[in-house]
C-alpha cells in the first residue's frame, strides 16, 4: 500500500519521503511491490534507483518479474548502459519471453533508441 501512496506524498511535495518509501520497497518479499517501486521511483526521475532495482530483478526466481525488468530496462534504453552485462546474462535465460527482452533491451541500450519489448 506504501507503494501507491508515494506518488501522492512526491506530489504533495514530500519527494524525500516518497523516495525514502519506495527504495524501501524495493527490498520487500514481494516480486510485484519491487516491480511497482522501481516503476514509482523512474516515473519520479530516479533513474538510477529503478535501474539497480530492475537489474536485481533480471535475477529474480519469477519469469514475469524478469520478463518485467527486462522490458523496463528495455523502454530506459541509453540510460541503462550500466545494466549491460545483466542485460547480456539475461540474454540466456530460460525462458524464452526473457531472452527476447533482455536481448533487445541490450540492443536499444547500445543503439541508444528506445520503446518497450514485447
Amino acid at each position: 500500500m506504501r507503494v501507491h501512496a508515494a506518488p501522492l506524498l512526491a506530489e504533495a511535495g514530500d519527494v524525500s519521503l516518497a523516495r525514502a518509501t519506495l527504495e524501501q520497497a524495493l527490498g520487500r518479499a514481494d516480486s510485484t511491490v519491487r516491480l511497482n517501486a522501481a516503476g514509482q521511483l523512474m516515473l519520479m526521475g530516479e533513474v538510477s534507483s529503478a535501474v539497480s532495482a530492475y537489474v536485481r530483478g533480471l535475477k529474480d526466481s519469477d519469469a514475469m518479474v524478469r520478463w518485467g525488468a527486462a522490458t523496463a530496462l528495455g523502454a530506459l534504453g541509453p540510460s541503462v548502459k550500466e545494466a549491460l552485462s545483466a542485460l547480456s546474462i539475461a540474454r540466456q535465460d530460460r525462458e524464452a519471453k526473457v531472452r527476447k527482452a533482455a536481448a533487445t533491451a541490450f540492443i536499444r541500450s547500445r543503439r541508444g533508441s528506445c520503446g518497450v519489448a514485447e
